[in-house]
């Protein structure tokens, strides 16, 4: 759900957003983006890995602009996180 609703204000804004649903997704195609790229993980996800361990295998493969994405759960930033912030649309 908040994909689509993320979707719907980036095309509102005119801002060119790629969303994935799934993580191994975004790493098998992590080559066509720039690692400066402004990354959003969501910190719950359905799957057994958590949006914080998933952001460490994003931050190996070079990205540096990560985020988590929670919605009010106190979550420790770990250094390979830039900040933790709110499920909102970020611009």
């Amino acid at each position: 759900a908040n994909i689509s609703r993320w979707q719907f204000f980036a095309d509102h804004k005119k801002v060119k957003m790629a969303a994935y649903t799934r993580a191994e997704d975004f790493i098998n195609e992590h080559g066509q983006y720039p690692r400066t790229l402004p990354i959003y993980i969501d910190y719950h996800l359905e799957t057994e890995k958590t949006g914080m361990e998933y952001a460490k295998e994003i931050f190996d493969l070079g990205f540096t602009e990560i985020y988590i994405a929670t919605g009010g759960v106190n979550v420790e930033k770990a250094p390979w996180v830039k900040a933790i912030v709110e499920k909102k649309f970020p611009l």
